[in-house]
Order: C-alpha cells, then structure tokens, then sequence
C-alpha cells in the first residue's frame, strides 16, 4: 500500500500530513485519536440541522426502507412509519439505559461521544445495505448472525433511520 511502513506488530501511514501508528487489528480512526495528533476526529460537515431538514431526512429514510427491506409484520421491532424514525440525538435526550442500551458492549457514554464525533460503527448478521436492520451492539449482532460472520462498517450516524440506541435501519440519503 502506498504510503505505508509495515513492521510486525503494525503499520505506519501518512494521514493529512501525520505519521500515524495502526495496531493490527485497530481501525484508521481507534489509531487517529490514540496517537493524539488528530483531537478533534468530527464529522466537518456536521450542523444542526432544523425540525424541517430533520423530517425530509426522516421521510427520505422512509422511502428507502420501503423499497429495500420494508416491515411485512406487526410483532418485530422495525420502521412501519416515519413517525417510528428518531435521530441519533433524539434517542441519546430520550435514552433510558434499561431499554436503550441493553447489550451491554454499547454504552450512553458510548452513543454521546459518537453523536459528538458524528460517526458510529454498526453492525449486523447480514451485508449492510440500503435497508439492512443494524446494531451499535456487536454482541446483538453475533446473536442474530447464529455463528455467521459478523460485518460492519463506521458510518455517518445520519445514515441510520435509529429505532432506539441498538438498533436501526441503514438508510443513507444520497446528497
């Protein structure tokens, strides 16, 4: 890979200019803010966006639901209305740690620091996609995935249409 000094226990990468030190088994983003030199690792794009932009993002979310993986039943957990999106901040304000966070790798704490970031890692038991039901939790994900690989992917938290703070619907809005 260009760019990039590989020793045994890792790699070292030029990053806007920085040397910066990946572990193995460390993501891009783990190794940024461990190194110190990149403290404020944020969505640059991120702004508050008014009640109107949140509910065009709400309902084009909606749209992608139903054309991907909409709910076909009453019992599950899921999106069978806009009204049923809540943003990542809307369930961070509302979180009640009993029934929000209820996985146990995936804390308050956790969903604060990555609403500040404007960034998350989800996770799910299927290939994450317009529609794939996903997780903050890796521990809900591996249970559904029944031994299955689990993937995932570091997402901008506006891609998710958030059911509650571990689950949610990928469903990123083209811009």
């Amino acid at each position: 890979m260009k760019g990039c000094d590989y020793v045994e226990d890792g790699v070292w990468r030029t990053i806007a200019g920085r040397r910066v030190f990946i572990k193995k088994g460390q993501s891009l983003t783990e190794a940024m803010r461990e190194s110190g030199k990149f403290k404020s690792i944020k969505n640059e794009n991120k702004k508050t966006m008014t009640k109107e932009e949140i509910q065009e993002l709400k309902e084009k979310q909606f749209e992608i639901i139903q054309k991907h993986n909409p709910m076909t039943d009453d019992y599950h957990v899921g999106i069978r209305k806009v009204e049923d999106i809540k943003t990542f901040e809307e369930v961070i304000k509302t979180a009640d740690e009993d029934e929000e966070f209820v996985w146990g790798d995936y804390s308050l704490e956790d969903a604060k620091r990555d609403l500040e970031n404007g960034f998350v890692t989800v996770y799910s038991s299927h290939d994450i996609k317009q529609g794939t039901f996903v997780s903050t939790s890796k521990n809900q994900a591996k249970e559904y995935a029944g031994g299955k690989p689990v993937k995932s992917l570091r997402v901008p938290i506006e891609d998710v249409a958030w059911i509650n703070g571990d689950e949610g619907q990928y469903a990123k809005v083209k811009k």
